[in-house]
């Protein structure tokens, strides 16, 4: 699952990588049809499924990956960690340094051992769901 998936570049790259298919969801109608357009010109549209949240039924994945600001990513921990199976991953980025407790501080209840990788000023999380 691509949660907001805004070009659909994660969700495209997961197809590219062997992912069997990839839900792509974002709340911007216009994303999910730049995501649509992006997956046609990628020839991955076939594997990638792009709707607006609440328009597709979401089931509990190996993965789940989300690149937006860390308000809603803080709001969407528990919708987030629902999604994701146990020992699946979620790998959450688009977080400026300073950022990154506040969000790892709201899905260290669902996730082992958070991992934080630091590029300049920017982060990524990732971590296994709790069993």
């Amino acid at each position: 699952i691509d949660y907001g998936c805004g070009s659909g570049i994660l969700a495209i790259a997961a197809a590219l990588l062997g992912a069997r298919h990839v839900y792509a969801v974002d709340i911007d109608p216009q994303a999910v049809t730049a995501t649509r357009g992006n997956a046609e010109k990628n020839e991955v549209t076939q594997k990638v499924n792009a709707e607006l949240v609440g328009h597709m039924e979401l089931h509990a994945t190996e993965l789940v990956i989300a690149n937006i600001l860390s308000g809603p990513l803080i709001e969407l921990a528990p919708k987030l960690a629902e999604l994701v199976k146990p020992r699946g991953q979620v790998v959450l980025s688009g977080l400026l340094k300073t950022q990154q407790e506040d969000v790892k501080n709201a899905y260290s209840p669902y996730f082992d051992a958070i991992e934080v990788a630091l590029k300049n000023d920017w982060v990524r999380l990732s971590g296994r769901r709790r069993v």
